[in-house]
């Protein structure tokens, strides 16, 4: 699929609920065989840092995942939602050797789920992949809740075989930090409908069956949270902008929302009292948009008066990272033709000179204008933070503190007052 693909994290009160039990949940999407990632294949450098142009690939992904459990032990969740076969030259080595199932497997993925790609060279062949991955050791649990085998045929009888031993799930159990997470795997229609070699093996209903599923791991399986690896999809619409598509409608058909996991939160006597706080919050989220715009238009022009050089090396390391974001908001841009990468490149350099000149100039002011930051303000802004996520107090400065980001609330804190600073006395 070549549409924005994600995750579904289903129950999404009670995850917020639950934050004070910490869950990390880590997640990718069409990897597409790209274990060395994306971007020129002669100037990667896995074993050096800093030093190639190529974004991603397994070998900076185990980095990070391992990063990522050293900070948050036995409570991070990795997962992948399908199409990580097909790609790249590695494919063709796939089905004799298995060895990418069973290096994501060592690098920390805890569960896949089956796309459309996956069905290439069709099921006898994914049956072989999984079978000489199971030969190199553990995989991770492989998961999708709709596929239906044959009766007449016997192209997918070896793909049968490894569902009825469960290498091959609807759904898997898995324990994080005192949670008990239902994970399923789903497959949308649109996805199906360009995977012709999965034949004879068929899907039912998407939206069917993330119902049943729910409904088993809510009532019978009795879990804190539910997690769909969703292989379907997100877009804009042309005319509104809004995003529309299969997972749209899947969040809608199965909200798995109700009055209990509200109460749960302690502020809310039902849904309904929910729904309307949350009403609330976004008339003020519109309000603080008009008011961000206001600030945009007064940076801008103070930004065209005043010129000055930016340090390269930090100039560099902004669009890198304005390219990671540019990345994960939309995976197709994962995809992309050599003129198309350099044009995102472009764009990138561009976001990063605007963002840190704008940082640089809103600092400058603040300086000049004699606004500070008190201890005092610091301690509420966390104790807010405190307040949204439902955390104890104490928790949250200690976090904070043991990863060292209280300079960075009172640098955001700063960059706030100052934008406030020229509201109130509209600076141009």
């Amino acid at each position: 699929m070549k549409k924005i693909l994600l995750i579904l994290v289903y129950v999404l009160v009670p995850v917020i609920f639950l934050f004070s039990q910490k869950l990390v949940i880590l997640h990718t999407n069409d990897m597409h065989s790209k274990l060395t990632g994306f971007g020129p294949e002669a100037s990667y450098t896995p074993m050096t840092l800093n030093d190639d142009e190529t974004l991603g690939g397994f070998a900076r992904l185990a980095t990070l995942f391992e990063e990522e459990k050293k900070q948050n032990p036995g409570a991070v969740f990795i997962c992948d939602g399908g199409d990580f076969l097909m790609g790249t030259i590695f494919q063709v080595a796939e089905p004799q050797t298995g060895f990418q199932i069973s290096l994501m497997k060592q690098i920390g993925y805890d569960a896949i789920a089956i796309g459309n790609h996956e069905f290439d060279y069709g099921p006898e062949n994914l049956a072989n992949v999984i079978n000489s991955g199971l030969k190199k050791g553990e995989i991770p649990q492989l998961l999708n809740s709709q596929i239906q085998f044959s009766v007449k045929h016997t192209e997918d009888d070896e793909l049968e075989k490894l569902y009825k031993n469960q290498t091959i799930k609807p759904y898997h159990i898995f324990e994080r930090n005192g949670l008990k997470l239902g994970v399923f795997g789903i497959i949308g229609k649109e996805a199906v409908m360009v995977a012709p070699d999965a034949y004879p093996v068929t899907f039912t209903n998407m939206f069917k069956t993330a119902k049943n599923i729910v409904k088993i791991l809510r009532e019978e399986e009795k879990v804190d949270i539910i997690i769909c690896l969703s292989h379907s999809g997100i877009y804009p619409d042309i005319k509104t902008g809004k995003m529309i598509g299969e997972d749209v409608d899947l969040a809608k058909k199965v909200p798995d929302i109700d009055d209990g996991f509200a109460k749960e939160l302690g502020e809310f006597n039902d849904l309904k009292s929910l729904r309307e706080e949350i009403k609330k919050n976004l008339l003020q989220s519109k309000q603080a948009g008009s008011k961000r715009e206001l600030a945009d238009e007064i940076i801008e022009q103070i930004s065209e008066k005043v010129n000055f050089e930016l340090p390269e090396s930090l100039v560099q390391q902004e669009t890198l990272l304005q390219l990671r974001r540019m990345v994960s908001v939309d995976p197709r841009r994962s995809n992309l033709r050599d003129k198309e990468i350099e044009q995102m490149r472009n764009e990138a350099r561009l976001k990063a000179d605007k963002n840190l000149k704008n940082h640089l100039i809103l600092m400058k002011i603040a300086d000049l204008e004699k606004i500070k930051v008190e201890d005092t303000e610091v301690a509420d802004e966390m104790r807010e933070i405190a307040k949204r996520n439902n955390i104890p107090y104490a928790q949250v400065v200690e976090q904070i503190n043991r990863e060292g980001k209280r300079e960075d609330i009172k640098n955001n804190l700063m960059i706030k007052k100052t934008v406030d600073f020229l509201l109130e006395n509209a600076i141009i």
